[in-house]
């Protein structure tokens, strides 16, 4: 059978041009390794306090990225050190700007989102019961913040927290602040303050209202010897505290008391200024603070006095005499009464008494 020639020609032409096709050309790109900025992993920062209100601890924690947390850091311990309290716990009526209430969530008194440029932070608080040994209690959730983080225990005194007050607190309290290498994804498998050494303590003691009575200090504490000025009675007792004194009439009655805590001196001085206080405190209020200060020694140590008077407005102005000694690398002896200015002014005399009879066993 003959092929028409038309055919034929057509068949060598797609032959030929399918042959002479030039192959695909290949591009080489050059990539970087390097992550971006905003995809590496962040340090984890977490602040976190705790403190006693009756027959219970309050529990105030946030966490977040390093730069996030910095930017609410300073506003986040003021709101714990001067939040009001009412029966059922901290009033949540006003927040500071750019906060508001969130979703209610398991195991927790109430939630409070923070919007900041890197991440909308979650502030948690939380309440147990208060246990009998007050720093074992502290101990187990310091260490438990602290893994959370990846960090190890610590063996320091209080798993490292410094001392903290909170206007509010029927006692002293801790603040801890904590960073670590940890993937935000753990957040999501937190567990909620324990109230013993124990991680297994039920759910159940979050609501309990144990029927404890505070405790008076024996203020037999073998790591201190001094001489009791006249009229000092017995204090509330706590194991972070080595003695704890009530001083004055009733109605008037001032808080003695002697424990040893972290803490640098300006923040603690800030801090003591802002719990008698009713306006922001200045550098200049804090400078002025430690250029008046007393120094001397007590047991051959150096040590630094503050007479701290209260600008607040309203009938319960309160008044600090408070005596700052550095025993170690990070901790000091803090001797501290707060009261009625009346009651702590008519004891300066009787509290110098006293710090001139100090004698450690550290």
């Amino acid at each position: 059978m003959k092929i028409p020639l038309h055919l034929t020609l057509l068949s060598l032409s797609l032959f030929v041009v399918g042959g002479c096709e030039e192959p695909a050309r290949i591009e080489s790109y050059v990539i970087s390794t390097e992550v971006p900025t905003e995809f590496l992993p962040q340090k984890q920062r977490m602040l976190g306090a705790m403190f006693p209100k009756g027959n219970q601890v309050w529990f105030f924690k946030v966490m977040g990225p390093e730069p996030a947390i910095a930017g609410v850091a300073e506003t986040f311990r003021q709101f714990v050190e001067t939040i009001p309290y009412n029966e059922d716990g901290p009033l949540l009526t006003s927040l500071p700007d750019g906060w508001r209430r969130a979703a209610d969530k398991p195991m927790r008194f109430a939630s409070v989102s923070v919007e900041t440029p890197q991440k909308q932070l979650d502030i948690s608080i939380s309440a147990l019961s208060l246990q009998e040994n007050w720093e074992e209690q502290v101990i187990a959730n310091v260490n438990r913040w602290r893994g959370q983080l990846a960090l190890s225990n610590s063996t320091k005194p209080l798993a490292g927290a410094e001392n903290f007050d909170v206007k509010a607190s029927d006692g002293d309290g801790v603040w801890v602040d904590l960073t670590g290498d940890v993937s935000e994804s753990a957040s999501a498998t937190m567990v909620p303050p324990f109230a013993s050494s124990s991680r297994n303590a039920p759910a159940a003691t979050l609501s309990q209202s144990a029927s404890q009575k505070p405790q008076i200090a024996s203020n037999d504490d073998p790591r201190l010897e001094y001489k009791r000025p006249e009229g000092w009675r017995d204090g509330r007792a706590s194991s972070m505290r080595l003695a704890s004194f009530d001083v004055g009439p009733e109605g008037a009655t001032a808080e003695m008391t002697v424990i040893i805590a972290g803490g640098d001196l300006r923040g603690n001085v800030k801090r003591w200024l802002g719990q008698i206080s009713d306006v922001d405190v200045s550098d200049e209020l804090v400078d002025k603070a430690l250029e008046d200060a007393q120094q001397f020694e007590v047991d051959g140590l150096d040590a630094q006095r503050f007479i701290l008077r209260g600008d607040s407005s309203d009938s319960e102005k309160q008044m600090i005499d408070a005596t700052i000694i550095p025993v170690g690398e990070e901790q000091s002896v803090f001797i501290k009464m707060t009261g009625p200015p009346e009651t702590v002014d008519s004891q300066r005399a009787e509290v110098q008494t006293f710090l001139e009879s100090l004698q450690f066993s550290l």
